[in-house]
């Protein structure tokens, strides 16, 4: 059975980098690492409205049940903080893990400064809702990236019993 590991958080905290982090470390499994920035550019949609982000979320969604479908494993590094999107994977046929990254919003606005001058930000303009029964992890420093990318893959070894 296929895995979906969905790291999420606002902006600036951390999400790819350290989903990069642990997908290295399982490049020897059958998994895909998802990027909603790279789905964006993708499908060309680079409106940040609230309707434009769930948009791009059920594409998220969709491409990860695609890749679920086929027995590949996810790593999906998105924002997409929405009720819905959470209950739509619940229903996916695969075990579901979900990291929310968080981070002072300091560090967040100093790792991505072009995003924090715009509008319709989530957490600031637009609400957001974390996923029920999550795993928190503050990523704050550089250090944290060693520490809270081990966390996760020790909470994922299960699914795969090389690593």
């Amino acid at each position: 059975m296929s895995f979906l590991l969905w790291i999420t958080g606002l902006a600036g905290s951390g999400k790819t980098t350290i989903g990069k982090k642990v997908y290295e470390s399982l490049s020897d499994q059958r998994v895909a690492l998802i990027d909603g920035d790279d789905i964006r550019k993708i499908i060309q949609c680079f409106d940040y409205d609230l309707e434009s982000r769930k948009s791009v979320s059920w594409q998220i969604h969709r491409f990860c049940k695609l890749l679920l479908d086929q027995k590949i494993s996810v790593i999906c590094c998105t924002m997409s903080l929405f009720d819905e999107i959470h209950a739509a994977n619940a229903q996916l046929n695969s075990h579901i893990k979900y990291v929310f990254l968080t981070a002072e919003t300091k560090t967040r606005q100093l790792r991505k400064p072009d995003v924090y001058s715009q509008a319709n930000l989530v957490g600031v303009d637009i609400p957001f809702s974390i996923p029920a029964n999550c795993l928190v992890l503050s990523n704050e420093i550089e250090e944290d990236i060693n520490k809270n990318s081990q966390t996760i893959l020790n909470g994922i070894k299960c699914y795969f019993p090389t690593i």
